[in-house]
């Protein structure tokens, strides 16, 4: 691990910028990526879709995707070759359990399987959770969306509710179902739950150990629940200056918001 020093440094250890300093190379993108440099890009997007993106990174980039699937991270693929590196999947009981609970508070649900978005009803609020995945997705409207998974097992399920619900909401489910499956917060309107051992930190660790690079050389960048895991397990945690209070207290280090290109000064300040 870094030193206490080593972690509050505006710049990276040496061992760890070494491993940084082969040759870089211009990308369509115009971000200058390196040949000795693994990215990972945890996304709660399909794997098709974040496989569009991880390839703008270079071919050492790897996706950890909801993907066919994996949320958070349940799955995490190679965006050169899409070869799966991890996966999990929700047991079905629990998951129709939760599902059960939102629907009949009326919350608006959706089920990930396979790469296709289960819901029960279209409603105003799946534009609203697509708005925020301009690479599309591919929709399905179930007759009886828990007797689906109940039968075809979910990677993510995600609900969509007014800020001041969220919380509470998955307050309830943890209650419910937390034995079973891990609930946690993405966004101020999205709620999330996954199986059990499941969260970007876990499988940022597992690709970092298949890809034998050391803990202390990974970097996390985050700002939502979600991300909390991974950015505590990074040799370097950076959070974002919109981050959640809970996220900024275990992080190393404070960027600036996201629309203050808070990941380029994490580049710029820590890797090149």
């Amino acid at each position: 691990c870094l030193s206490p020093s080593a972690r509050q440094s505006s710049r990276l250890p040496i061992p760890l910028a070494r491993r940084w300093s082969a040759s870089a190379r211009p990308t369509a993108s115009g971000i200058s990526t390196r040949s000795a440099v693994s990215c990972s890009l945890p996304t709660c997007r399909s794997r098709t879709r974040c496989l569009n993106h991880s390839s703008t990174a270079g071919p050492r980039s790897q996706a950890l995707s909801p993907g066919r699937r994996a949320f958070q991270s349940p799955r995490s693929r190679n965006a050169s070759d899409a070869h799966i590196r991890f996966a999990a999947t929700m047991p079905g009981a629990a998951t129709a359990e939760a599902i059960a609970y939102l629907l009949a508070n009326d919350i608006f649900v959706v089920a990930y399987i396979d790469e296709v978005l289960h819901i029960a009803h279209k409603r105003p609020e799946l534009d609203v959770y697509l708005s925020y995945h301009p690479e599309g997705a591919e929709v399905r409207v179930c007759d009886d969306l828990q007797a689906v998974v109940h039968a075809h097992a979910p990677t993510k399920v995600l609900f969509v509710a007014q800020p001041e619900q969220v919380a509470p909401l998955l307050a309830e489910l943890a209650a419910r179902v937390g034995d079973r499956l891990v609930t946690t917060q993405s966004h101020a309107l999205f709620g999330e739950l996954t199986a059990l051992g499941v969260n970007k930190g876990v499988a940022l660790a597992e690709l970092a150990r298949q890809l034998d690079i050391p803990r202390d050389a990974v970097v996390a960048i985050g700002d939502q629940a979600n991300d909390l895991e991974m950015v505590e397990w990074a040799g370097l945690g950076l959070a974002m200056g919109n981050a959640i209070a809970p996220l900024k207290a275990v992080a190393n280090h404070i960027l600036p918001t996201i629309n203050e290109d808070g990941v380029a000064v994490a580049i710029e300040q820590f890797i090149l």
